[in-house]
C-alpha cells in the first residue's frame, strides 16, 4: 500500500491521464464513424477491425470505475469521494451501452460482409482480443460495484468468448506461420495517372 500522500497523488494524476485519454477517444470513435460513412465498411479482409471501437471506449469507462472506487479510499472529502465514485459508476454505464452498440455493429457488418465474400484469417484478427478483454473487464467492474447477477453471467460469457478467441488466433497464427501464409501481404489497386504529354509553350 502507497502512503496517504502518494495515494492521493496517484489517485490525481490517474484523473488527468483520464482527462487526456477521454477526448482522443472520442476523436478516435468520430475519424471511425466518418470513415465508414465516406467510404463504407472495410474490406471483407480487414471487416475484424470494426471491432477495435470497444476497446478504447470499454477502457475509458473501466478507467473512471476504478479511479472512483480509489477515490473512496483516499484521503480526499467524504462528498467529494462520494461524487467521484458515482461518476465513475455512471461512466461505466454509459461506456457499457456505447460498447453494446459497436459489438452489435461489428458483429452485423462482419455477417454483412460475410454475404459477399469470404473472410480470411490474417493478422488484423487480433483486434479482436484487446476490445473484448477490455467489454470483459468493464462488464466484471460494473457487476462488482452494482452487485447485478446480469452482469456477471455476461462477464462469464466473455471471458470464455475471449478464451476461445486467443486459441483460435494462436493456432491459426502458427500454422499461418508455417506455411507462410499470415505473410501474404495484398497490394492495393492503384492505378498510376499518365503523365501530361509535353506541349510547346
Amino acid at each position: 500500500q502507497l502512503p496517504p500522500t502518494a495515494a492521493l497523488l496517484t489517485t490525481l494524476i490517474g484523473y488527468c491521464l483520464l482527462g487526456a485519454g477521454a477526448p482522443l477517444t472520442c476523436c478516435i470513435v468520430v475519424l471511425y464513424v466518418l470513415r465508414i460513412t465516406t467510404y463504407k465498411l472495410p474490406a471483407p479482409d480487414a471487416i475484424i477491425t470494426a471491432f477495435i471501437p470497444l476497446g478504447p471506449i470499454g477502457q475509458i469507462g473501466a478507467a473512471a470505475l476504478s479511479l472512483g472506487a480509489v477515490a473512496a479510499r483516499v484521503e480526499l472529502p467524504a462528498l467529494l469521494a462520494d461524487l467521484l465514485l458515482c461518476a465513475g459508476i455512471l461512466a461505466a454505464l454509459l461506456a457499457w451501452g456505447s460498447c453494446v452498440f459497436w459489438l452489435a455493429h461489428a458483429v452485423l457488418a462482419v455477417v454483412y460482409q460475410r454475404r459477399s465474400a469470404r473472410i480470411p484469417f490474417n493478422m488484423s484478427w487480433w483486434a479482436l482480443t484487446f476490445p473484448v478483454g477490455v467489454f470483459a473487464a468493464l462488464t466484471a467492474g460494473l457487476a462488482d460495484a452494482l452487485e447485478l447477477g446480469y452482469l456477471q453471467v455476461n462477464f462469464l460469457v466473455l471471458v470464455a468468448l475471449l478464451l476461445v478467441l486467443w486459441l483460435f488466433n494462436i493456432a491459426r497464427t502458427v500454422a499461418g506461420a508455417w506455411t507462410g501464409s499470415i505473410f501474404g501481404v495484398s497490394s492495393p489497386d492503384i492505378t498510376l495517372a499518365k503523365p501530361p504529354a509535353d506541349q510547346n509553350v
